[in-house]
């Protein structure tokens, strides 16, 4: 097999990067002109099509986006919210705790072990709705706190470009746009990262994909 034949490394590797880039602009298109609105949505979107598109190539990355961005739209979009807006509450009260405006110092480990929850919470709960649109919202918390406390290793290691991607969009949102660059290739690397880790080591262990039983103890 020669390296720049049709089913080469070139080609195989080649595609896969166009593919992430692709998706990656088409998920800052969504969440920019949105002010951020529909962020939610998109990244549930990114993490179904880098998987079934990038990781598993069982589907047309794009066509699988949007199938994804349309399925039980409104549920993804107020999940999503309740969620970001607990993200953000959490970083003001680390931040103002940090610059004296709200609380007393000693209380920020516990600030901080909300985040990391949260965070971790994120990693699972995310690519959760968008392997599984028939969870309701108890089954979807009660799960996605479960398996990220119960597979903690694998899910850390999947949540560390989700909190550098929280950060950067933090200090853009402080108004330091100049560091934001990495918005442009970190959230499909954090897909994809997250569709090895999370999506095929852990959710697909409890058979998520084919109908869930609800027992993530075993």
């Amino acid at each position: 097999m020669k390296l720049f034949d049709l089913d080469g490394p070139f080609q195989h590797y080649g595609g896969i990067v166009f593919d992430l880039l692709a998706l990656n602009l088409i998920w800052i298109f969504i969440t920019f002109f949105s002010f951020g609105l529909l962020s939610g949505p998109a990244t549930i979107a990114l993490y179904f099509a880098v998987y079934q598109g990038v990781v598993l190539r069982e589907s047309y990355p794009f066509r699988s986006f949007f199938a994804s961005v349309k399925k039980r739209f409104f549920f993804q979009l107020g999940f999503c919210l309740l969620y970001f807006i607990m993200m953000a509450l959490s970083l003001f009260n680390m931040y103002l705790t940090l610059i004296g405006q709200f609380g007393v110092i000693w209380l920020l480990p516990l600030y901080f072990f909300i985040f990391m929850e949260l965070c971790l919470f994120g990693t699972v709960a995310l690519p959760l709705l968008a392997q599984n649109r028939e969870l309701n919202l108890v089954h979807l918390i009660k799960i996605g706190f479960i398996l990220a406390n119960k597979h903690l290793p694998w899910v850390f290691l999947a949540t560390l470009p989700n909190i550098l991607l929280v950060f950067i969009f933090f200090i853009t949102f402080l108004g330091y746009v100049e560091y934001s660059f990495p918005l442009f290739f970190l959230p499909a690397l954090s897909a994809l990262l997250n569709g090895h880790l999370i999506s095929k080591k852990v959710l697909a262990k409890y058979h998520f994909f084919e109908g869930f039983d609800g027992n993530v103890w075993q």
